[in-house]
């Protein structure tokens, strides 16, 4: 919205609707100031609709000042979900890297791609992949019970 011509006002309360017939035509608006507290900087403006963004406030806390390359709302990562910080980590939705698809699913696999990294960091001989359900002892002696090969079975 920011790159369109909507005014964008924030951060910005709605203090007052003003219309008649069931129609908002103006509303009052007022700064909010720093800590959260109308600032006294009231305005009144004549719209055609309103749209309200309850928006969200992230804090990072402690980890913006370990020097990690953020932009305004992901941490960027690499494929293998790498920051550029060695031996740090990210997935879901505050990681960024080129091939991201921003839906609730690929978090699952940001996360798997993330641990399996990070194992990798610490264990640089470990497997390349985790061991998932058909990837465990139980498995391997059905699928040879049954003359299925590890390798078949890893297909």
């Amino acid at each position: 919205m920011k790159e369109s011509s909507v005014d964008v006002r924030t951060p910005y309360a709605v203090t007052q609707l003003h219309g008649s017939g069931g129609r908002i035509e103006a509303v009052s608006i007022e700064r909010v100031n720093p800590e959260g507290h109308l600032s006294g900087e009231a305005e009144r403006l004549e719209i055609d609709a309103v749209i309200v963004n309850h928006g969200l406030r992230g804090d990072r806390g402690p980890i913006s000042g370990w020097g990690l390359d953020m932009g305004e709302w992901n941490i960027n990562a690499d494929e293998k979900l790498a920051t550029n910080l060695p031996g740090v980590f990210v997935a879901g939705d505050t990681a960024n890297y080129p091939s991201k698809l921003h839906l609730i699913a690929g978090t699952f696999t940001d996360a798997a791609l993330a641990v399996n990294s990070a194992k990798l960091y610490m264990e640089p001989d470990a497997p390349k992949t985790a061991y998932v359900s058909s990837h465990n002892s139980r498995f391997n002696e059905k699928n040879e019970a049954l003359s299925v090969s590890e390798e078949e079975a890893h297909r």
